[in-house]
């Protein structure tokens, strides 16, 4: 029979492997390199030259131990969290600041200067853009005649359509009545002797 492998079959080495180390390592066993591979760049294979073996015997830390250490870790990444916080409030602060003043400035120069020709000088608008009911205005204008002329050229467009409807019904129709003389006269004709 034809058997093909199956992905059971080609992992079997593998977990055969795993559970060899499992039996062959003990709990205080853990792979850690020798002091010279620490110091090794990245991916340096074999190029140990002390003789200490690949597998050093390391105690594991005590609960008490990892705890702390994962206490000091969060503590310290909290620390650095509060200070980048602080730094980007800072910044936000001094940028509100400025936006402050400037929009002060802005509002004085407004105040300062006098509209004329019904508060309009040579096309601007003293008046702010919320305020300002010549804009509203033609604005509302031009929604009246966007809609009007979107309105009419449907219109348009439709009677354009019916138009072209009926010349091809009159053309198609005067077609028909063409062939159906054509096809009488035939008929006639095949009749007489």
């Amino acid at each position: 029979t034809n058997r093909r492998p199956t992905m059971m079959n080609s992992l079997l080495p593998l977990l055969l492997l795993v559970a060899i180390a499992a039996v062959v390592l003990t709990p205080s066993t853990a792979f850690i390199p020798a002091a010279s591979d620490r110091n090794a760049p990245a991916g340096a294979v074999g190029t140990r030259a002390s003789s200490q073996p690949f597998f050093m015997t390391s105690t594991v830390p005590t609960p008490e131990e990892s705890a702390q250490q994962l206490t000091d870790y969060m503590s310290k990444a909290h620390e650095e969290k509060l200070r980048a916080v602080a730094d980007a409030e800072k910044k936000l602060k001094g940028r509100i600041e400025e936006l402050d003043v400037e929009v002060s400035q802005l509002r004085g120069e407004l105040a300062s200067k006098s509209p004329t020709d019904g508060g309009v000088q040579s096309g601007q608008s003293y008046l702010l853009p919320a305020t300002n009911k010549a804009l509203a205005e033609s604005v509302l204008k031009y929604r009246e005649f966007v809609s009007d002329y979107l309105v009419k050229s449907q219109r348009e467009k439709a009677k354009a359509v019916a138009a072209a409807e009926s010349k091809l019904r009159s053309m198609y129709e005067a077609k028909i009545a063409q062939l159906e003389k054509a096809g009488t006269e035939s008929e006639y004709a095949e009749k007489q002797p």
